[in-house]
């Protein structure tokens, strides 16, 4: 939806006629929220430091404490739409400001659906397109 303001915008999104269909990966209800935390497959993992032998010196220590705490999780998300403004050029350089969490995602996805992708898709060809990041989009 593109509008001047966050409202009209709001309006004509609820004047469309739209038939959702449910996710297939599922959003787990909270209480099962942890659970399924600790059962998902991390999707990188790096050991960064390799120091002594952990598991000899809690086999040999006198006190052992395990303890596990849960609290309300609270989603690090955008409070409202996301959008960006960009100066196109085709043929010069194209300016994109927005306020996005990830700007080199943007920076990828803007560059894969244009024709400034190089031949890996992850890049523009010759600095032809520039992203920046901008407080209060």
């Amino acid at each position: 939806m593109v509008a001047e303001k966050e409202w009209a915008a709001v309006q004509a999104a609820k004047a469309l006629k739209v038939t959702w269909t449910a996710s297939k990966a599922g959003v787990p209800e909270q209480q099962d929220l942890y659970k399924h935390m600790r059962a998902a497959a991390p999707k990188a993992s790096k050991e960064t430091l390799n120091r002594g032998d952990a598991a000899a010196a809690l086999s040999n220590a006198a006190k052992k404490l395990e303890a596990s705490y849960e609290c309300p999780f609270q989603s690090h998300a955008t409070m409202g739409p996301g959008c960006a403004v960009a100066d196109v050029h085709t043929d010069g350089v194209t300016t994109v400001w927005s306020g996005g969490q990830k700007p080199h995602d943007l920076q990828k996805g803007f560059s894969q659906t244009s024709s400034r992708a190089d031949r890996h898709g992850t890049r523009d060809l010759d600095g032809r397109c520039r992203f920046v990041w901008a407080s209060g989009f």
